[in-house]
């Protein structure tokens, strides 16, 4: 004998010898996992925007990440100057004189040191 089939509604037809029920149960274990599942998404997506290692903490953390690549930068090139200036030092007394004469006005014997003041009309 040939199973009938029944149309229940125009986009389900079943078999007459189904059990109701049992398709009843189905639809409602659907709908929590469904409903489970959106649950889970959006906690996932909470997580992503505003929870640890969000995106937004991970474009700031980028920024200051530039700020202090920047920083080391500076860094670098006044540590490679004061290298220079230290060899410099090692190597010979024209550092000796030119650091003194610089930094401390000194003038060897015998010199004069003129210093130039400019004028209020200058400036």
């Amino acid at each position: 004998m040939m199973p009938r089939y029944i149309q229940v509604n125009p986009r389900l037809t079943v078999c007459e010898h189904t059990d109701y029920r049992r398709l009843e149960s189905v639809a409602v274990g659907m709908k929590w996992l469904v409903a489970v599942l959106l649950v889970l998404l959006v906690g996932l997506q909470f997580k992503l925007w505003f929870g640890d290692g969000s995106l937004s903490e991970v474009v700031q953390l980028s920024r200051e990440l530039e700020i202090q690549k920047i920083k080391l930068q500076e860094l670098e090139d006044r540590n490679r100057l004061l290298e220079a200036q230290v060899l410099d030092l090692q190597k010979g007394l024209d550092a000796y004189e030119e650091k003194a004469r610089n930094d401390l006005g000194m003038v060897k014997p015998g010199e004069s040191f003129i210093q130039l003041i400019p004028s209020q009309q200058d400036e």
